[in-house]
């Protein structure tokens, strides 16, 4: 459902940069509300845009928050020594 709201915005956003184009080109006044269709192209491509790979070791694709502060961690040789 979000990939076709997606394709949606992405179109009118395109339609809105084509329009701000134009008008440019033959110099007529630029309506500010197409600089909002752009961001709403933004908002499109966004939405399109495909995850990141999936780790590995986690078959949903889901990282659970203590497992990515465990990977940020700073791993010092002093304390595997202690271990």
């Amino acid at each position: 459902m979000l990939r076709k709201i997606g394709w949606l915005l992405t179109l009118v956003g395109l339609a809105c940069l084509a329009w701000i184009g134009y008008s440019w080109w033959t110099n007529r006044p630029i309506n500010p509300y197409f600089f909002l269709g752009v961001l709403v192209l933004i908002l499109g491509n966004t939405l399109l845009r495909r995850p990141r790979e999936t780790i590995s070791g986690d078959p949903d694709g889901l990282v659970s928050p203590s497992r990515r502060r465990e990977a940020r961690r700073h791993k010092s040789w002093i304390q595997n020594n202690r271990e």
